[in-house]
């Protein structure tokens, strides 16, 4: 055990003198950064890299027979759980397992061969951005209020990529950090995240202008509530449900539930803003 006294660092804090050979040990001289990662009673310092290092993780996914929507599936649970390289065996027909891996962000094909196929994880942590990820996810539903093109797959990318970045910050403190993420609020970003690939899901086959219109000035009125940690406008949205159902539920079937559900929806993003810390 090595003691170091503390030494009082201006105003509002201390510090404390790193041992040499630890120093020289990670390369770290002055001028450098480390973490802090607090806890309830204690502090850990350790070196700062480019980015966290995360431990490498493979899955093999045994294709066989398998019908690719199963596959399709255990591919989506190998990505957002964070494998680095996911092999491929058993490959029949490598078209159908090449389009699957198009569906995620910086999942590239790094090996092929007759009866397999190897992704490799290529995700840079210290280029990912979470706010501007969401906000591109919330463009490409204004796009879907309003003609309803074809983006649903972008969005679906957006979704797995942030479902990972923020399972893994759950479970490692390095990546909160990197990514510039509060713990406290990681669950509600995931809340938001499945919020908005299922308003995504909805208006693909949502076809009634005047419950788009209803709903798209809510929606809008959410997102921009989010962004801003505006809780009165929130509270505004909220507000505004009983009417706007009401409206909903006078239009046919059909839309009627549709707009209920996106109402349901909006209304939980503003439910996301009043939680936030």
């Amino acid at each position: 055990m090595d003691v170091r006294k503390l030494v009082k660092a201006g105003k509002h804090s201390h510090s404390v003198s790193l041992p040499k050979s630890w120093l020289e040990k990670h390369g770290l001289s002055s001028g450098d950064s480390v973490y802090l990662i607090q806890s309830e009673n204690d502090i850990t310092i350790t070196p700062f890299p480019t980015a966290p290092t995360v431990k490498e993780k493979e899955r093999t996914i045994e294709v066989g027979e398998k019908p690719i929507t199963s596959v399709q599936r255990e591919l989506t649970s190998a990505y957002i759980n964070n494998c680095n390289v996911i092999h491929f065996t058993k490959v029949k027909e490598h078209d159908p397992i090449l389009n699957a891996l198009k569906g995620f962000i910086a999942l590239e094909v790094v090996d092929q061969g007759e009866s397999h196929i190897v992704a490799k994880d290529l995700l840079n942590l210290s280029e990912i951005n979470v706010d501007q990820s969401l906000r591109r996810m919330d463009m490409i539903l204004r796009t879907l209020f309003k003609d309803q093109e074809e983006r649903e797959g972008d969005l679906n990318k957006l979704y797995f990529l942030l479902y990972r970045l923020l399972k893994g910050a759950m479970h490692d403190q390095k990546i909160a950090d990197a990514l510039e993420l509060k713990q406290e609020n990681l669950l509600l970003s995931w809340y938001l995240i499945v919020n908005l690939e299922d308003i995504g899901d909805i208006l693909q086959n949502m076809t009634d202008k005047k419950a788009l219109a209803m709903i798209e000035e809510q929606y809008l009125k959410a997102m921009k509530a989010y962004f801003t940690k505006d809780r009165v406008l929130a509270e505004q949205v909220l507000a505004a449900r009983q009417g706007l159902a009401d409206q909903a539920a006078k239009l046919p079937k059909a839309s009627s539930e549709q707009a209920r559900t996106l109402l349901t929806h909006v209304n939980n993003i503003a439910r996301i803003t009043l939680d936030l810390e």
